[in-house]
């Protein structure tokens, strides 16, 4: 059976940046693949062709978040080579970036010896179809 996809139209682009905007890292990853688009051609084979974005400096803006190339050094590594399309980078910029948070995030855990230390940052929302199924099976059981 034949898939039909829903397109967007320009005038859903609103809605498409908000929800961009909701989703962690989103916004990052899509001003990342944008650049490489519009500078880089596929297949990129190695780490060094995305450090060469930076242009010789040691960082640049994405979206709101600044990212350093040794970012990109520990978080990208070479068996995320080669990257065969678009699709392919997003997929793979968005695991780069979940690993971060998670090295960040065991960070901040280790500094936190006290019991009176701040709360950390917790992701975002993620959806889950199974809680999903499982708030559905309630909701009926309710009504």
């Amino acid at each position: 059976m034949a898939q039909n996809k829903t397109k967007f139209e320009p005038e859903d682009l609103q809605l498409l940046t908000s929800v961009i905007e909701v989703i962690p890292n989103l916004t990052e990853v899509t001003h990342a693949t944008k650049l490489v688009n519009k500078r880089l051609k596929y297949p990129l084979t190695e780490r060094g062709e995305l450090v060469k974005l930076f242009d010789g400096k040691k960082g640049l803006r994405l979206g709101q978040r600044d990212l350093a190339v040794s970012v990109v050094e520990q978080f990208v590594p070479e068996k995320f080579f080669p990257i065969e399309s678009e699709r392919d980078l997003i997929c793979k910029l968005l695991i780069a970036f979940q690993i971060g948070d998670i090295h960040h995030t065991e960070e901040v855990m280790q500094q936190s010896t006290t019991t009176d230390a701040p709360a950390a940052l917790l992701p975002g929302p993620a959806y889950h179809p199974a809680g999903f199924a499982k708030l559905r099976r309630f909701e009926k059981e309710v009504k």
